[in-house]
């Protein structure tokens, strides 16, 4: 068995996010307060998720899942699991996609719709078929790269038909620990100010997708406040005592918000707001 100082640098990486991934699972789901987007109890949420589960809707289009950075596959086939026991959703109807080990956003947002057009393809020669992206931290950023015009960074393929984008604790104005990662074009252009970040959210108003993005509070490696392009807000609710940014993928008012909008239905949020901390 190999000893961790002689370990190739990608199995090493593999057994610390993987590690984590076995923390996470550990810690349990949140223990939220403060919820100031919802109002439902998280008894009243439980018992809607009952009624939904007992009564599936088909869903309107495909749906696309998208993993955050260095994320290892468990974390998004739980979320894949989720929606798709509040939905009714088949394997066929969702796509869930994970990058572990690749540290640039334009070449996972190429391959992302080169798996979309594999899985689904369309006859548009410009545009995959219609789906929603449900994205965590950085697959937000991801599915708003894939959906943004290839052109403006030379590149030549098709742009990913996103008529909606639900980004889970994204950075979608930049993250609080980028300064922090290892030196990766995906971790520079998540840095706060970043011109990578600043063209795609100057482009925001000539897309096809809407955006809606949530956050949790006690957020350390995004920032609640960091999590919407300048001039909108988030859906936000309280956070867990440990890693905040993570247990948002188990989150049950946004789950339960999120699945709600695949099915057609009614959401159980608020207006988006203002986050009153990170």
């Amino acid at each position: 068995m190999l000893s961790p100082i002689h370990c190739p640098e990608r199995l090493r990486h593999a057994l610390v996010i993987f590690g984590l991934s076995a923390i996470l699972a550990g810690c349990g789901g949140p223990s939220l307060s403060g919820t100031s987007s919802f109002t439902m109890t998280k008894e009243e949420v439980r018992s809607l998720q009952e009624e939904m589960e007992a009564d599936p809707k088909p869903l309107r289009r495909p749906v696309v899942l998208l993993s955050g950075y260095r994320a290892p596959p468990t974390m998004i086939g739980a979320l894949e699991s989720r929606l798709r026991r509040l939905t009714g959703a088949s394997s066929e109807n969702m796509l869930a996609i994970t990058y572990s080990f690749d540290g640039d956003i334009d070449d996972i947002a190429d391959n992302v719709v080169e798996r979309v057009e594999r899985e689904w393809p369309s006859e548009d020669p410009e545009w995959t078929v219609e789906v929603d992206v449900v994205a965590i931290s950085m697959g937000g950023l991801v599915g708003r790269a894939a959906a943004d015009d290839p052109a403006k960074r030379g590149a030549a393929r098709k742009r990913l038909n996103a008529a909606r984008i639900f980004t889970l604790a994204s950075p979608n104005n930049g993250a609080k620990s980028a300064n922090l990662l290892s030196l990766t074009p995906a971790a520079n252009d998540m840095k706060p100010g970043s011109e990578w970040l600043a063209e795609l959210n100057g482009r925001l108003g000539e897309q096809r997708y809407e955006l809606i993005p949530y956050a949790q509070l006690n957020d350390v490696i995004v920032g609640a406040r960091n999590t919407t392009p300048p001039g909108m807000d988030p859906y936000w609710t309280g956070g867990t005592a440990f890693f905040s940014h993570s247990t948002i993928s188990e989150n049950p008012w946004v789950l339960t918000d999120i699945a709600r909008r695949l099915r057609g239905e009614v959401p159980i949020a608020d207006e988006p707001s203002a986050p009153p901390s990170d």
